[in-house]
This record gives structure tokens, sequence and C-alpha cells, in this order.
């Protein structure tokens, strides 16, 4: 039997060595190698459960399949006011940083790369929230590892979306200045376009599809200094570029340039958002992946980059189809084009926390902390107006497995995941939703080295006719007993 071994090359070395700790990491290291092997170990620390007043539950056995994992999650127990502050953007960050450090690293080791905070809801909507922790990982309790914490409205959001987004903005988008349009300043237009007409549940509708018209834009990107942010900039994303990854922007090759009524145009055939992409719906964009320290550079295509954004409208088409109704928003603006190539994006990101190693062709393991943070007690059993423990693992094994194979989740012969609603739930299809490893595990061209290629030559960079595979990454599941410790012991 081959024995596997203890590895990351995550942004801080997995199992870090620290003056007085080199002896429980080397057993909590053993204790991992232990586990995948199907050999029995012992807690790396004395300590073998959580303190009391950390409201700390571990979930119970987790099975599936012939597959079972004991404490793959924790809850925690809150007020109904902490769980408020949990939900809204604006408090959510510090009420996790209180549960991370006074509550998390009071009960487990310094071992996660990520937490995710997972609120027990069953709304459909919410907002997503990243912090990062690389330069102030002490106010959250880490000594040396802790890379990012993820705030997630709902179980839905596990799945659906943005589980990948979120992980994302731990690399990007910190170097490229880019702009986009703010939402809250476009109108429609009051002149319809066209009029469409149908019967929704058999009563007659109408509607007048309008064009849009933007009258402000906004920063996406680096914003520098951060101080200078405004009320409506949304910072970290990809904006009007050609990343087309999970922090948004449009596909290559999809914007061009257009004259209409005697004025020139940049015009997208598709609508595009300048802050996501479909949530879940779609994998890493190569240079995301580059970021991340997955793919090589010579992956990466040139990127554009449009700024100084003017005379911003979308115009409404009809999109309608096969008897059914459809149209979408396609944007046309006025803009500086920029074109960076790979090395220039190189440099402009500077050093990464983890680079790409060619000599490592094995998938990425991270170890992230599954939280659900909860006011009540998470029933084991099936509850159709609830989620219980059942559906939060499902739904975190899923999205951190080393494996694309949805056929432990079939139900009724397809993959298929739980939405509950008060007195009801509704099976959803997740055949095309991408987890972390098939978001990550991807075939990609790549492309001529651009070391005498300038910005204003892009067309030298030209695809090799070869590609690399990306083994891609995926999220440690194991006993989280053998976590429990204080921080600074690992």
């Amino acid at each position: 039997m081959q024995m596997k071994r203890c590895r990351s090359r995550s942004g801080n070395p997995g199992y870090r060595r620290s003056p007085n700790g080199g002896t429980a990491i080397a057993a909590l290291c053993l204790s991992a190698i232990a586990a995948a092997n199907g050999l029995s170990a012992t807690p790396a620390s004395a300590q073998t459960s959580c303190p009391a007043d950390t409201g700390i539950t571990f979930s119970p056995d987790w099975t599936q399949g012939a597959t079972t994992i004991k404490n793959i999650m924790i809850s925690i127990n809150v007020t109904q006011e902490e769980f408020t502050k949990l939900g809204d953007p604006r408090s959510g960050p510090t009420a996790a940083r209180a549960l991370a450090r006074d509550r998390i690293y009071k009960c487990f080791g310094d071992n996660f790369d990520f937490i995710y905070f997972i609120l027990d809801s069953n709304r459909g909507g919410g907002t997503q929230v990243f912090s990062s922790t690389d330069r102030n990982r002490a106010s959250w309790g880490s000594a040396i590892r802790l890379q990012g914490v993820v705030i997630l409205p709902s179980r839905a959001h596990m799945v659906f979306g943005a589980t990948l987004h979120e992980l994302s903005h731990r690399w990007a988008n910190h170097f490229l200045e880019t702009e986009s349009w703010s939402p809250r300043s476009c109108a429609e237009i009051q002149t319809a376009r066209f009029v469409q007409h149908y019967k929704i549940k058999g009563e007659e509708k109408t509607f007048e599809r309008k064009d849009v018209t933007c009258s402000q834009t906004i920063r996406t990107g680096l914003i520098a200094p951060p101080a200078s942010r405004g009320p409506d900039d949304d910072p970290s994303h990809w904006g009007v570029s050609s990343v087309a990854g999970q922090l948004g922007g449009f596909a290559p090759g999809t914007v061009t340039k257009v004259t209409k009524n005697g004025k020139t145009y940049w015009e997208a055939s598709n609508f595009f958002a300048h802050n996501a992409a479909g949530g879940n719906r779609v994998p890493y964009a190569p240079l995301e992946l580059y970021l991340m320290g997955l793919a090589p550079l010579n992956v990466v295509p040139p990127v554009t980059v449009f700024t100084g954004l003017q005379d911003v409208w979308f115009e409404a088409v009809d999109t309608s189809a096969n008897g059914r109704v459809s149209w979408e928003l396609r944007p046309r603006f006025v803009a500086t084009r920029t074109v960076y190539t790979p090395r220039q994006l190189r440099e402009k990101a500077g050093p990464l926390p983890s680079a790409y190693d060619s000599d490592v062709n094995e998938p990425q393991m991270f170890r992230a902390l599954g939280v659900v943070v909860t006011t009540t007690d998470i029933p084991i059993a099936d509850d159709k107006s609830t989620y219980s423990w059942k559906d939060f693992q499902n739904a975190w094994y899923w999205f951190g497995m080393k494996s694309n194979d949805f056929s432990p989740f079939k139900i009724d012969g397809k993959a298929q995941l739980k939405r509950s609603y008060p007195e009801r739930e509704v099976l959803q299809d997740i055949t095309g939703i991408y987890n972390l490893y098939k978001a990550t595990k991807q075939t990609l061209e790549t492309y001529e080295d651009d070391a005498t290629t300038t910005s204003a030559d892009t067309t030298a960079i030209t695809p090799t006719g070869k590609t690399v595979s990306v083994p891609g990454a995926y999220f440690a599941m194991t006993d989280l007993t053998l976590d429990i410790g204080p921080a600074t012991a690992k």
C-alpha cells in the first residue's frame, strides 16, 4: 500500500513549526496521514473537547455510500443579535472576528487556511462577505495560518454561490485598476424598444423592453489609497475587462468596436457583470488560477481593460427563440482600451502567496473549517421546513471533495440537493454546478512567451497549440477533533 504524505502548498506552509509546537505539529501531520490511509491515530493535543463557553457542537457522523467521516463540521450557537450582525455586510466581519478569536481558536489549533461561517437560514437572498486575514491574523486568533474568512447567508449559497467567488478574493483583484458602471445610476429610457405578449399561468401579460442608460461609473479593482473609496465603488473585482472569471468581466472577443449614429462605441455581444459571472455555474479563469498558484503564467492570455467609461448604454435585445420569450441588455460604451500582456500582469501582481510548482502534479489541499451559525439546535433527522445536519454536511462535503463525481448525491437518478423553505422543500439539479475541484481542475491552452511584446503588439502573443493540465484544489475532509488544542500550540 502506498502511504499518503502530509503536504500543503497554501499561502502559508501547512504545518509550520513554531518554537513550542514542533511536537504537536508532527503529531497532527501523522494523524492526517493515518486517517488518509485508514489507520488509527491519537489527537495532537491533550485537550480533548471544546470549552463549554464556546457554544461549539460537532456535527454527527456523516455517511454517504461506503464513506463515513466523523465531525466534518461544527456549529456555534449565538444570540439573535449576534446572528443578525453576521447577516449584515456592514457588521458581519466584526462579528465573525469575535467568533473566531473568542470561540473557535479557544477550541482549535491554528490549522485552517479558511473559515466559512454559514448562517442557519433558509432565506433565498443575502449578501456574502470575504474578509482577508493575511495581514491581521492575530486579531482573528490565528498565529500564522488563517488566510481568509467567508460569511454565507444561507446553506443554499454553499452550493449555488458565491462559495467560489468569495474564496477567490483571497488572491484577486488586488493589482489591476478597473472600472464599471454604477448599477444605482442606471435607469430605463421611457421609449420601449419592443413589446412582448405572452401568458403566465393562463393570464395575459405584456412587457415593454426598454433601453437603459447609466450616468455614473465606479472603481471595481485596485483602489489606492483605500481611504479614497467611494460609497458605490466595488473593489477587488475585474470590472469591464476580459478576465471573465469568478470576479466578473466579459469573455475575450465579445467586445468589439462599432459605429452607430455617427459615433464610435465599444459594444458587448452579451450581457456581463463587473463583479460576478453566475455564482458556482462557472469555473475559475486562467488568470485567477495563476494568482492562486495553481497554474503557470503561460496559460494566461492578454487581458483587455476598459477605463474612462462614458456614455454607458444598454440596448434591449429580443433573444426569444423556439417559443420561449427572452431578452437581454447588451452594454455599449465609450472608453480607453488597454491590453496587458501576461508578463505585465505578473509584474503588476507582484510576488504571489503561493507560486505555481510544475513538479507538483497533484491537487492542492486546503484546510477549511465549516461553521454553521445558529440560534437553536440543528435537527439530525430530515425536516422539510428547515435544514438538518445532513443537508449542511452534504453541501460542505460536495463543495470541498476531491472529485467532480456527483453520484453520491443522486436522488431519483439525478444529481440534486435539497433547498428548504417554510413547510416545503425543493430538489434542485446541480449537474451544471462547479465545486472547488471541478472549478480548478482544468486543461488550459498555453501561449507564446511575450518577453519582447508590448501592450500595443499583443497579436504576437499566439497560442502554442499545447495544453497544460491543472490538477485542481480541494478541501481536506477530516475528523475535526484531531484539531482540538490551543491555537498557539500548532
